[in-house]
C-alpha cells in the first residue's frame, strides 16, 4: 500500500530540496525544534554538496547522468511545489501538451516556455499573483467551493485555462477575505 505524500507539510519539502521556493519569510521565523532544521539549512551560504564520483572510480559517463538526473529531479519537485503540489501524472500531461506544441507551431519558443505559459495561465496561479488568495492551495479551494465565476459561469476546475480578455469574478462571501489578502 503506497502512502500518499500528498499532504506532508510544506517545510519537509523545503527540508528535502534545502531551500525556502516560496519565498516566504514567515517559515523562517518560527522557534519550534521542527523548524530548527529548515533553518540552518536555507540559511547556509555554502552551495549543497554533491557526492564525489571521483573517490570510488564510477566512469564519467555515469556521473554526467547522475547529475543531470539530479538537476532535473530537483526541477520537477521545485515545480510541483511552487505550483501547489501538482501531481506527477499532471506535470507529464503539461510536459508533453507544450512539448507538442512547440513542435507544431515552429516558433522560437521551445516547450519550456510553453510549460510555464500553461502553468502561468491556469485560475489557481492568476489568482494566487493576482493578491486574491494568499497561497495557491487558498486560491483552489476558492475555485473548489464555486467561489469563483469566470464570464459569468461558476467554475470548479482548478486547472481552468484563463484566456486573455475573460473576466474573472469572485463572490460577495469571499470579498471580506480577499480585503484582507490585498
Amino acid at each position: 500500500m503506497r502512502s500518499n505524500n500528498r499532504y506532508t507539510p510544506i517545510y519537509k519539502y523545503f527540508q528535502k530540496l534545502r531551500e525556502n521556493i516560496t519565498g516566504n519569510i514567515k517559515l523562517l521565523k518560527f522557534k519550534k525544534k521542527k523548524w530548527a532544521t529548515l533553518n540552518k539549512r536555507v540559511s547556509l551560504s555554502k552551495p549543497y554538496k554533491f557526492f564525489n564520483h571521483n573517490l570510488y572510480q564510477i566512469s564519467r559517463n555515469a556521473k554526467l547522468l547522475k547529475n543531470v538526473y539530479r538537476s532535473q529531479l530537483a526541477t520537477k519537485q521545485r515545480l510541483s511545489i511552487y505550483y501547489g503540489k501538482l501531481t506527477d501524472r499532471k506535470l507529464k500531461d503539461l510536459s508533453r501538451v507544450s512539448f507538442i506544441k512547440s513542435r507544431v507551431k515552429n516558433a522560437d519558443k521551445d516547450a519550456s516556455e510553453f510549460l510555464l505559459n500553461a502553468l502561468e495561465t491556469r485560475l489557481d496561479t492568476i489568482l494566487y499573483r493576482s493578491h486574491f488568495a494568499s497561497s495557491i492551495n487558498m486560491a483552489r479551494q476558492f475555485i473548489t467551493h464555486g467561489n469563483i465565476y469566470v464570464n459569468k459561469k461558476r467554475v470548479y476546475s482548478t486547472n481552468f485555462l484563463i484566456k486573455q480578455g475573460d473576466l474573472i469574478q469572485i463572490s460577495k462571501k469571499l470579498h471580506n477575505l480577499v480585503k484582507i489578502n490585498l
